[in-house]
């Protein structure tokens, strides 16, 4: 899927009848990142799942209970926190890495980028979005734009309140419902929020996140020139 984002061999986009020029390096760095970030999820996630199938092994011993319900806490453990450390981790990462390629993307397509994109309104993906678009003709589904804004707000949560939901803070707490309304219908889960305030991160989540991005950056580079 992450050859769908920067075509191979790519270092000529043309918007609007302007070739604008990226450097295979940069190019060859997006994809290069992207890649390793995912593989390196997918490796983690598969060593907890690992953890928890030999756990649940020794649970299925003749053992006294006492033994039973260390496994039984361990395994908690192991599903909640262990996975949500890295979902969150996760989740910083896919977002940050975004965050720098459209960065560098409104860099190259718009000139005194700077300058124009402290004038703009909006978290960094909306103000390099605007701009993108002056540069050229895209295809963005505005959908994915506004769910990604959401997970943007999860990821800050995560990251300047250690990812407990303080209340009163009207715009994380629409995030929340609207990821949870949006999860209801593909009938899974993509975050919860404990008694306690918690963030509880789904299997899913950091997934679609990461299709949210894919598909943002396809409908910048469908109209790049090979």
């Amino acid at each position: 899927m992450i050859w769908s984002i920067i075509r191979k061999e790519l270092n000529q986009y043309n918007f609007s009848g302007r070739d604008i020029m990226v450097s295979s390096e940069k190019v060859g760095y997006f994809k290069k990142r992207f890649k390793s970030v995912w593989e390196a999820y997918l490796e983690f996630d598969e060593k907890i799942t690992k953890l928890l199938n030999d756990t649940d092994r020794v649970m299925l011993d003749p053992v006294n209970n006492q033994v039973q319900e260390q496994c039984c806490e361990y395994c908690k453990t192991i599903n909640i926190d262990y996975r949500n450390v890295l979902y969150g981790s996760m989740l910083l990462m896919v977002c940050s890495l975004a965050e720098y390629i459209f960065k560098e993307l409104a860099k190259e397509i718009v000139p005194n980028y700077e300058n124009r994109i402290g004038k703009r309104r909006g978290n960094w993906l909306i103000r390099n979005l605007d701009l993108i678009k002056e540069g050229g003709k895209v295809n963005i589904d505005e959908n994915d734009v506004e769910f990604l804004s959401y997970y943007i707000r999860i990821r800050n949560c995560i990251t300047h309140n250690g990812g407990i939901v303080s209340s009163g803070n009207a715009e994380l707490e629409t995030a929340i419902a609207k990821i949870q309304e949006y999860a209801k219908k593909g009938n899974y889960l993509l975050l919860k929020v404990t008694s306690d305030g918690h963030l509880i991160l789904g299997d899913n989540l950091v997934g679609e996140v990461y299709i949210k991005i894919v598909d943002i950056l396809d409908g910048i580079l469908d109209f790049a020139g090979d």
